[in-house]
């Protein structure tokens, strides 16, 4: 982000999801500095922009926002580290419809037409992300159906091993070790590690009050 300091340090954690109509592109940053002196500077080159700023403290969260005058928002929340300061900074722009074709398509080619063919017709679709991370095509969908997770799950690795996908451990499932998403009759939830070629998906399936949640993070390197 170009309103932080040259001396602080920044790392690409998103770039360009979309994200509701909105592109969201998102740094993790760090700095030997404090974060009183992060914050001055981010005021004073927002200021220098002619922006209107808004700074807020949450707990050890000092956090600073401005909005440009085509509807564009960064936030820059900083706190203390014993070697200076944290953080994270965000930058929203609300998409053109171009861009929003655009997106819709390659999402429609390379996610959609995928992972959404894995769920039951009753499923209700909650939120769809298409991203990109640094080196891979990314997107997650949260989606709720009627079934119970076994079986849930059971149609899932169904129809991803009928598309070419194979469950594939080797991927590193850490939920696995839990004793509730390890899949089974008596089981609450699973989880999953699929893949084909370079397409990686890890889906989560568990009871969700009177449902059942499916999460599904697709990726494949760019």
């Amino acid at each position: 982000m170009d309103a932080l300091p040259p001396t602080v340090r920044q790392e690409l954690v998103m770039n360009d999801s979309q994200i509701d109509g909105h592109a969201v592109t998102t740094y993790r940053f760090s700095s030997t500095e404090s974060p009183e002196t992060i914050r001055e500077r981010l005021a004073q080159h927002f200021q220098a922009a002619g922006k209107r700023i808004i700074e807020t403290t949450r707990g050890d969260w000092q956090i600073i926002s401005t909005r440009s005058h085509n509807g564009a928002t960064d936030t820059v929340q900083v706190r203390a580290t014993p070697r200076g300061s944290e953080g994270l900074a965000t930058h929203w722009r609300r998409t053109s419809q171009s861009e929003a074709r655009s997106s819709d398509a390659a999402n429609d080619a390379h996610f959609s037409a995928t992972v959404l063919r894995w769920l039951p017709q009753s499923s209700r679709v909650l939120r769809q992300l298409d991203h990109q991370d640094p080196g891979r095509r990314a997107g997650t969908l949260v989606a709720l159906v009627d079934d119970e997770p076994g079986a849930a799950a059971s149609h899932l690795k169904r129809r991803a091993q009928a598309e070419g996908f194979r469950v594939d451990p080797s991927l590193g499932m850490p939920a696995q070790g839990a004793a509730w998403y390890r899949g089974g009759a008596h089981a609450s939830g699973e989880a999953i590690a699929l893949s084909r070629e370079r397409d990686e998906v890890i889906a989560t399936v568990s009871r969700h009050r009177d449902a059942t949640a499916v999460v599904l993070h697709w990726s494949r390197p760019q």
